[in-house]
């Protein structure tokens, strides 16, 4: 890689020998691009007055960021570079990341709220490509962060719908130079790991004597977790089910109903219902039932392993945890003829363990997996592949019901 020292970008003097003077020559060059007009501050502090917290003012500018603006991008002049005005991006509703956020950061602070600009590396797949001990222009995106007392507060000013201070993995986990008066710090934005990204579901299953079933299913996703569902949320109902149609791992069913609510938060969830009729869920045999007990989860991938391993390897790419328990009531006059032991695999890549009860005409069917996202060296591969080959056999376990 390499950087310049000193430098100068359309009459404007830089210098990239530390992230602070870096961080100077940025705040600089936006320094006369976050006024904003006497009426509009005068609006902003109306919409916040009954704010008991800074918490509270943040949220109200940023729903109006959301509900006002629109992300287009500017690249006139310097416009790499350096923001939209302010008072443009008010007056005309659009600009691009830079000029959003300035412009977010120019509300924030017209209302007492401190807020501070960062340049970021932005998408998915770019959590550890900054080097920290290398000053370097390597950014693609801006944001803005807004320091707490307990832990700051990221906002994406580009998002119509992104949750309150939720950064999603597109700009998670990663360092982001932030840009104080006194000049640039590197801070690492939030992490969401197996913690956070969390899967419940609770099912109750009614068998029929001839393998059919219905189901009703409410699934609580949070996190990275619930950006697929929230999506759903927000299209035309032939289009969710469709998706379904494709996602869920069972050969033949219909989908009865379904519907979302979606909770905004630092951690956002959304909670799914879905009720379905599966005409096989159980196979038949005779006067026997074969029940899957790992029907809703998917199946586990396993990566190839034909060749020798070169690179370290990690389970999840951020972590995940889930979690289901399946009541399922079996039809009058069958009886479980087979025990299936519990399962507890434990492992440096996450832990898997699955568990049967039996009362009467119900069984309880509790599953959880846990996926960490710890990188272990390469030698770990075939303990990786062991772990994903053991969940994947416990999860064709199949019931024998007998009439």
């Amino acid at each position: 890689m390499t950087a310049p020292t000193l430098f100068r970008l359309e009459g404007y003097d830089g210098d990239m020998s530390s992230w602070e003077s870096y961080g100077k020559f940025i705040g600089i060059m936006n320094a006369d691009k976050a006024r904003l007009s006497a009426e509009t501050v005068a609006k902003l502090v109306g919409l916040t007055a009954d704010c008991p917290d800074m918490v509270c003012k943040a949220k109200g500018v940023y729903e109006l960021l959301q509900n006002s603006t629109r992300y287009y991008y500017v690249g006139m002049g310097i416009g790499g570079w350096q923001p939209m005005p302010a008072s443009d991006v008010d007056k005309f509703k659009y600009s691009d990341c830079k000029g959003l956020s300035n412009y977010t950061m120019a509300m924030l602070q017209a209302v007492g709220v401190p807020a501070y600009y960062a340049l970021i590396r932005a998408e998915a797949t770019e959590q550890n490509t900054q080097v920290p001990d290398f000053p370097n222009p390597w950014f693609n995106h801006a944001t803005i962060c807004i320091p707490t007392p307990d832990k700051s507060i990221w906002l994406e000013c580009t998002s119509q719908t992104q949750s309150f201070g939720y950064l999603s993995d597109f700009t998670d986990d990663r360092l982001a130079l932030v840009i104080y008066p006194e000049g640039g710090q590197l801070v690492r934005t939030p992490r969401y790991d197996e913690t956070a990204n969390t899967i419940h579901r609770e099912s109750l299953v009614t068998l029929d004597k001839d393998g059919s079933a219905t189901l009703q299913l409410k699934g609580t996703f949070q996190a990275l977790e619930q950006t697929i569902p929230a999506r759903l949320s927000e299209l035309h109902d032939d289009l969710r089910k469709k998706y379904l149609y494709q996602l869920l791992d069972l050969s033949d069913f219909e989908i009865i109903s379904l519907s979302f609510d979606v909770k905004k938060d630092l951690i956002p969830e959304t909670i799914q219902k879905l009720s379905l009729s599966i005409p096989s869920l159980a196979s038949t045999s005779g006067k026997r039932l074969f029940l899957p007990v790992s029907f809703l989860s998917g199946k586990t991938e396993i990566p190839a392993s034909n060749l020798p391993r070169q690179h370290p390897v990690q389970a999840h790419s951020r972590g995940k945890t889930e979690e289901d328990t399946i009541v399922i009531t079996i039809p009058d006059g069958f009886s479980v003829e087979n025990t299936l032991n519990p399962v507890s695999i434990k492992s440096v890549f996450g832990s898997f363990d699955l568990a049967v009860q039996y009362n009467n005409n119900e069984i309880t069917v509790h599953r959880k997996l846990v996926m960490k996202n710890e990188v272990q060296p390469k030698e770990k591969f075939d303990d990786l592949l062991s772990f994903l080959k053991d969940i994947a056999k416990a999860d064709q376990a199949k019931l024998v019901l007998v009439h």
